[in-house]
Protein backbone atom coordinates (compact mmCIF):
# COMPACT_ATOMS: atom_id res chain seq x y z
CA UNK A 1 0.00 0.00 0.00
CA UNK A 2 1.39 3.19 -0.80
CA UNK A 3 2.03 6.10 1.86
CA UNK A 4 2.28 8.84 -1.36
CA UNK A 5 -1.15 11.00 -2.66
CA UNK A 6 -1.58 9.46 -6.36
CA UNK A 7 -1.34 13.09 -7.48
CA UNK A 8 2.41 13.23 -7.17
CA UNK A 9 4.30 12.15 -10.15
CA UNK A 10 6.48 9.67 -7.82
CA UNK A 11 8.17 6.43 -10.08
CA UNK A 12 5.78 3.45 -9.40
CA UNK A 13 8.58 1.37 -8.76
CA UNK A 14 9.45 3.94 -5.47
CA UNK A 15 5.40 4.69 -4.36
CA UNK A 16 5.19 1.06 -2.76
CA UNK A 17 8.56 1.54 -1.01
CA UNK A 18 8.92 2.49 2.85
CA UNK A 19 11.16 5.44 3.95
CA UNK A 20 14.63 4.79 5.36
CA UNK A 21 15.14 4.36 8.97
CA UNK A 22 17.73 3.21 11.11
CA UNK A 23 17.03 0.78 13.10
CA UNK A 24 17.61 1.84 17.09
CA UNK A 25 18.18 -0.60 19.50
CA UNK A 26 18.19 0.00 23.39
CA UNK A 27 21.83 0.29 24.64
CA UNK A 28 24.50 1.99 25.99
CA UNK A 29 26.03 3.16 22.64
CA UNK A 30 24.29 2.89 19.43
CA UNK A 31 27.18 1.47 17.20
CA UNK A 32 24.81 1.16 14.53
CA UNK A 33 24.58 4.98 13.96
CA UNK A 34 28.37 5.46 14.72
CA UNK A 35 28.07 6.76 18.17
CA UNK A 36 31.24 6.61 20.23
CA UNK A 37 30.27 5.00 23.92
CA UNK A 38 33.22 7.60 25.03
CA UNK A 39 32.65 10.90 25.94
CA UNK A 40 35.66 13.91 23.63
CA UNK A 41 38.14 14.78 26.16
CA UNK A 42 38.28 17.89 28.00
CA UNK A 43 41.14 18.79 25.56
CA UNK A 44 39.33 18.07 22.77
CA UNK A 45 36.01 19.78 23.18
CA UNK A 46 38.57 22.84 24.42
CA UNK A 47 40.16 22.83 20.77
CA UNK A 48 36.88 21.87 19.05
CA UNK A 49 35.32 25.16 20.75
CA UNK A 50 38.43 27.37 19.37
CA UNK A 51 38.30 26.17 16.06
CA UNK A 52 34.84 26.65 16.12
CA UNK A 53 35.12 30.39 17.37
CA UNK A 54 38.08 30.72 14.34
CA UNK A 55 36.13 29.99 11.65
CA UNK A 56 32.02 31.23 12.52
CA UNK A 57 32.91 34.47 11.22
CA UNK A 58 32.46 33.06 7.60
CA UNK A 59 29.87 30.46 8.45
CA UNK A 60 27.53 32.88 5.83
CA UNK A 61 29.46 30.95 3.36
CA UNK A 62 29.01 28.06 1.58
CA UNK A 63 33.04 26.05 2.05
CA UNK A 64 34.90 25.02 -1.05
CA UNK A 65 32.58 23.02 -3.08
CA UNK A 66 35.13 21.11 -4.73
CA UNK A 67 37.69 20.65 -1.40
CA UNK A 68 40.12 21.56 -3.20
CA UNK A 69 42.87 21.78 0.24
CA UNK A 70 41.71 18.95 1.69
CA UNK A 71 41.92 16.89 -1.33
CA UNK A 72 45.63 18.54 -2.03
CA UNK A 73 46.80 17.74 1.54
CA UNK A 74 45.11 14.19 1.56
CA UNK A 75 47.20 13.64 -1.76
CA UNK A 76 50.73 14.78 -0.11
CA UNK A 77 49.58 12.55 3.01
CA UNK A 78 49.38 9.41 0.73
CA UNK A 79 52.41 10.43 -1.19
CA UNK A 80 54.24 10.75 1.78
CA UNK A 81 53.17 7.08 3.02
CA UNK A 82 53.08 4.99 -0.08
CA UNK A 83 56.08 7.06 -2.32
CA UNK A 84 53.42 7.43 -5.18
CA UNK A 85 52.62 10.58 -7.23
CA UNK A 86 48.72 11.43 -6.12
CA UNK A 87 47.62 15.12 -7.23
CA UNK A 88 44.14 16.72 -5.88
CA UNK A 89 42.53 15.73 -9.10
CA UNK A 90 42.89 11.58 -8.08
CA UNK A 91 40.67 11.99 -4.80
CA UNK A 92 37.17 12.30 -4.83
CA UNK A 93 35.68 13.98 -1.76
CA UNK A 94 31.91 13.44 -0.70
CA UNK A 95 29.07 14.03 2.34
CA UNK A 96 30.30 10.11 2.94
CA UNK A 97 29.33 6.67 1.54
CA UNK A 98 26.08 7.50 0.82
CA UNK A 99 26.84 10.03 -1.91
CA UNK A 100 29.70 8.03 -3.60
CA UNK A 101 27.51 4.88 -3.77
CA UNK A 102 24.39 6.73 -5.31
CA UNK A 103 26.79 8.61 -7.75
CA UNK A 104 28.65 5.38 -8.27
CA UNK A 105 25.10 3.98 -8.96
CA UNK A 106 24.30 6.80 -11.35
CA UNK A 107 27.20 6.58 -13.01
CA UNK A 108 27.29 3.02 -13.95
CA UNK A 109 24.47 0.85 -12.58
CA UNK A 110 21.82 -0.77 -13.59
CA UNK A 111 19.83 -1.45 -10.65
CA UNK A 112 21.43 -4.23 -10.00
CA UNK A 113 24.22 -5.14 -7.61
CA UNK A 114 25.88 -7.46 -5.17
CA UNK A 115 25.91 -6.86 -1.90
CA UNK A 116 27.78 -8.44 1.52
CA UNK A 117 26.19 -8.63 4.73
CA UNK A 118 26.32 -6.82 7.48
CA UNK A 119 26.25 -3.89 5.76
CA UNK A 120 25.00 -0.80 6.12
CA UNK A 121 21.18 -0.91 5.55
CA UNK A 122 20.98 1.99 2.92
CA UNK A 123 23.39 0.81 0.56
CA UNK A 124 20.57 -2.02 -0.98
CA UNK A 125 17.94 0.85 -0.80
CA UNK A 126 20.48 3.36 -2.91
CA UNK A 127 20.35 0.13 -5.70
CA UNK A 128 16.77 0.32 -5.63
CA UNK A 129 15.93 3.94 -5.72
CA UNK A 130 18.94 4.94 -8.44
Amino acid sequence: MSNWPAWLPLRKDLSQMSVYGAPQVAADAQLNTNENPYAPSKELVAAIGAAVTKVSANLNRYPDREASTLRGKLASFINELSGTKFSETNIWAANGSNEIIQSLYLAFGSGKAIGFTPSYSMHPLIAQVT
